[in-house]
């Protein structure tokens, strides 16, 4: 990471609107094919069982169509690069959805969020943390392996993708699981 960044909580409040919006600019840019919506995003934080965090940072963003951060507590340099969303059930979290937009991807914010996620694990009294991944994403697998992810589960031909020429091709989903030493 290059400049000074926070992780935010997404709450209801004035902020949650603008980072909601910005979460769903960086679905359509990172799963163009799955992405989730503002409506779903929106509906999905205003379930108790569900939390979401904003990595925001001051660093200037080309003129690319992606919008700044408009909140009241941001400087007219801030921005959202990242997002992870997640479910809590009982003593399991499960990470929905993560991502970081494609201009500042490799930069550890994916990385930081996940380690917000469990240093979070022993007050919110969680034993093990879940997420779904495709196979083909060597990048998020290696660095979920890194983090102490462990593959528990595949799920054969679960996402498909449309090629150039039109054809279908289907992708495993791996389960993965962290669980708290």
């Amino acid at each position: 990471m290059n400049r000074p960044v926070s992780i935010v909580p997404v709450k209801n409040t004035a902020q949650a609107a603008d980072w909601v919006k910005q979460i769903a600019e960086i679905e359509r840019l990172v799963q163009p094919q799955d992405a989730w919506d503002e409506q779903s995003v929106t509906k999905l934080l205003h379930q108790d069982i569900n939390h979401g965090w904003v990595v925001i940072t001051e660093e200037k963003l080309e003129d690319n169509g992606f919008s700044k951060q408009t909140s009241p507590q941001a400087t007219p340099q801030t921005v959202t690069v990242a997002y992870c969303l997640v479910s809590t059930v009982f003593e399991t979290a499960e990470i929905l959805r993560i991502g970081t937009h494609p201009d500042f991807q490799r930069r550890g914010y994916a990385q930081s969020l996940i380690e917000q996620l469990i240093a979070q694990m022993p007050d919110k009294g969680l034993d093990s943390i879940l997420l779904e991944v495709r196979a083909d994403n060597e990048g998020a697998i290696r660095l979920y392996q890194k983090m102490g992810f462990e593959v528990i589960h595949t799920r054969k031909g679960y996402y498909t993708s449309s090629k150039p020429s039109g054809e279908t091709e289907r992708c495993d989903a791996l389960i993965m699981q962290y669980t708290r030493a």
